[in-house]
């Protein structure tokens, strides 16, 4: 049986993607923070910028306004990255 790998997603290249698409459409972060009902344009710059990425809500609303399906929307990290994914199981340390 082939070893399971979680997929990771990748916060910047996501976060890239997300301004460009947001750019071919003609919406401006200004405009995602309005629409969304967001607290700020920061939040928007800062998906943009991959230091945070959307809820699961939002990131489902983004893709209704920019018409992709969220896969669309997520790029996932290479699986040669040696990323792990957040909920990953800590190595236990050896010792007594």
């Amino acid at each position: 049986m082939n070893q399971f790998q979680f997929p990771v997603i990748d916060n910047s290249l996501t976060g890239q993607h997300l301004r460009e698409v947001c750019r071919k459409k003609n919406i401006s972060a200004s405009q995602v923070h309005e629409l969304l009902c967001l607290g700020s344009t920061q939040t928007v710059y800062d998906w943009f910028k991959g230091r945070t990425l959307p809820s699961l809500e939002n990131m489902v609303a983004l893709s209704v306004l920019l018409g992709y399906t969220v896969e669309d929307l997520i790029i996932l990290a290479s699986p040669g990255e040696k990323k792990k994914h957040p909920g990953a199981p800590k190595k236990e340390r050896g010792g007594i």
